[in-house]
């Protein structure tokens, strides 16, 4: 008696656990806080990125649009504030 209580005691953990994963997935994807894309029809490529000190961001890369000559790049510089807007 006690073999089989122990037995449904660990099928019970294990379909508990098998049952907890989407949840935990679920969870774990929600943690985009925002998303943007910036720039026109050209290829724009960020190559760094960092935090500013006002809570927003600088991306630093390259540009083919914006007047750049055909086959040639541009620097290119975004800053945003905290919830990605362009400033």
């Amino acid at each position: 008696m006690i073999k089989l209580s122990k037995k449904l005691f660990l099928l019970s953990i294990v379909i508990f656990v098998l049952l907890s994963f989407p949840i935990i997935n679920s969870v774990g994807a929600s943690s985009v806080m925002w998303s943007q894309t910036y720039g026109g029809v050209g290829e724009e490529v960020a190559h760094s990125l960092v935090e500013t000190s006002d809570g927003g961001y600088a991306l630093a890369g390259y540009t083919r649009d914006f007047g750049a000559p055909e086959g040639d790049g541009d620097f290119w510089l975004v800053k945003t504030d905290a919830n990605g807007n362009m400033e």
